[in-house]
């Protein structure tokens, strides 16, 4: 019988994180071609006959489609590497969780990180920060338009630690079983209170994102959290 090898978590994490900080830079390349073209469509736009702006629509349509996607990749690309970067001790306590869910979400992303689909992608000139993301999108009628519709977001509700703490417990032995079944459902509530912050302080990454409150039709990591919480932070 094949005995498989434990998986090493704290490699794997180092894996993806190699991933994505090799892809994301591409991916900023991309979104700032694609802002560039558009820029460049803007002002040759008012200087042609309507004959060349109908025969031009479908090429725009495009590049808009792709500036959209690329937006939401570097969206979904930050956030794991964000949540690659939560304190070791997260990873400790909670492992099965934060291994699942960034699991789902590379699974997701693995189209966007790919070689196959990488080495089509400009090279950077040089690494810039991420607020030039919005730069880029503000170089283009399209891209202002897609920052304008930036939606305010619903407050995060706090977790709520309610007392769970018991009162004097009798420790006859006849009470034995039903004290332990008590006790047993006291630490799996504080575990679940102990998820349910984890979850929130995972789903404020996102709230982070240098493309909040803005349209993200195309994104993978909110699906990915939203099943994590359920497969994980729901009490039976």
């Amino acid at each position: 019988m094949k005995i498989e090898a434990p998986v090493d978590f704290a490699q794997q994490r180092r894996n993806w994180t190699y991933r994505i900080d090799s892809a994301m830079p591409r991916w900023d390349a991309w979104l700032e071609h694609l802002s560039n073209s558009l820029k460049g469509f803007d002002q040759w736009r008012p200087t042609v006959p309507d004959y060349l702006l109908r025969a031009s629509a479908s090429l725009e349509a495009e590049l808009e489609r792709y500036l959209e996607m690329a937006m939401n990749h570097l969206h979904d690309l930050w956030c794991i590497q964000a949540w690659l970067s939560f304190p070791e001790q997260d990873f400790i306590d909670h492992e099965p969780l934060l291994m699942n869910l960034l699991t789902d979400a590379m699974a997701r992303c693995g189209r966007i990180l790919s070689p196959e689909n990488i080495n089509f992608l400009p090279h950077p000139i040089e690494v810039v920060p991420t607020q030039d993301w919005l730069n880029y999108l503000a170089a283009s009628e399209f891209g202002r338009e897609l920052l304008q519709s930036v939606e305010e977001e619903d407050e995060l509700q706090e977790v709520v630690f309610e007392s769970t703490q018991l009162p004097p417990l009798p420790r006859e032995t006849v009470f034995s079983s039903s004290v332990r079944s008590l006790e047993s459902a006291q630490s799996t509530y504080q575990h679940h209170l102990r998820q349910k912050q984890l979850i929130n302080r995972l789903r404020a990454v996102l709230k982070r994102s240098p493309f909040r409150g803005m349209t993200l039709a195309h994104s993978q990591v909110a699906t990915s959290l939203n099943e994590c919480e359920t497969a994980h932070v729901a009490l039976g």
